[in-house]
């Protein structure tokens, strides 16, 4: 069972930078999709490189379409000194583009109603096994789950 707590996000099939801290990422069966970075390169040290414009642009597919690297090729699989899951930059795409609830934005909500995991997910009219899923971050959260919590939000606010 532990195969079904994951999701197989599509391969990474090209990336190149664009303006700014956003990478044009294509996945495979997709269109190119803008992925930007600001907030993690702000958060994380580790990626502070990516500011520079000339680093940015050595991103390349590496890990057989698994992920993104930067830098000197330092393995077999492309990696590099920098890299990023391709799971990390399609969610962070969905987020962007409201194709995806984020993590923190669910579990605000379901903290703002005073909800557990099981009375989210009977309240939202799902699994409760699914909401476990989202709580956890073993999925992505879809839109019609963020559609759901809206939906909840305004029939509260009506009563």
């Amino acid at each position: 069972d532990a195969a079904m707590t994951t999701m197989r996000v599509p391969d990474v099939l090209t990336v190149r930078a664009g303006e700014g801290l956003t990478l044009l990422v294509r996945f495979k069966g997709e269109a190119e999709r803008r992925v930007d970075l600001a907030s993690w390169v702000a958060d994380v040290a580790a990626l502070r490189p990516l500011r520079d414009p000339a680093f940015l642009a050595t991103a390349r597919v590496a890990y057989g379409g698994g992920g993104v690297a930067w830098g000197e090729v330092t393995g077999e699989d492309g990696e590099g000194p920098i890299d990023m899951s391709g799971e990390l930059l399609w969610r962070l795409a969905g987020e962007q583009t409201g194709e995806l609830m984020p993590l923190a934005a669910f579990r605000a909500w379901r903290e703002r109603h005073g909800l557990s995991v099981p009375e989210a997910a009977r309240t939202l009219g799902i699994s409760p096994r699914m909401a476990a899923y989202y709580e956890s971050g073993a999925w992505p959260i879809p839109k019609t789950v963020m559609l759901a919590c809206e939906g909840v939000d305004a029939r509260r606010a009506a009563a």
